[in-house]
């Protein structure tokens, strides 16, 4: 949803070829109101297309990172997520691989597991939470999780 990724024409083609599909809603993930002036234009062109939006935003969503100020991506396939420090979530093994080796996931990972967050050590690694992960759990660690990036960017100044 940010201004340099988004492009009106193609986000028309893909509702209209995820329609033509039969594919009636779409997830997405904002990192905050701030950062998605795109957001009501993507709205009302799903909204044209039947589309129903499933939006993660601000602290509500799995990537409470960029809130701190530290761009993330967690791609995922199911239930099992990845997780990659950038502004574009890689496509292949050697985008994953200058995501993986910018040196930013070791200092996240234990930043976490300093405050009690225990990741894969990896960041090839995949995650998955569960279902004994209530949301009471979810919104801590999330909660935690903001406070780890802040600090890895205030490290990183």
């Amino acid at each position: 949803m940010r201004d340099r990724y988004y492009e009106p024409t193609l986000v028309e083609q893909d509702l209209v070829q995820m329609a033509d599909m039969g594919i009636n809603m779409v997830s997405i993930q904002s990192p905050s109101v701030e950062n998605c002036r795109n957001l009501l234009d993507f709205a009302r062109r799903c909204a044209k297309h039947g589309i129903w939006i499933n939006l993660y935003s601000g602290l509500a969503s799995p990537l409470a990172f960029n809130d701190a100020g530290l761009d993330a991506v967690l791609p995922r396939v199911g239930s099992l997520l990845g997780c990659f420090f950038g502004d574009v979530a890689p496509t292949d093994f050697d985008e994953a691989k200058v995501l993986a080796d910018n040196g930013l996931y070791p200092k996240v990972f234990h930043a976490l597991l300093e405050r009690g967050v225990a990741l894969a050590p990896g960041a090839y690694e995949a995650l998955f939470p569960s279902l004994a992960h209530s949301d009471e759990i979810i919104d801590e660690t999330i909660s935690i999780a903001v406070d780890a990036a802040t600090a890895v960017v205030a490290g990183l100044a």
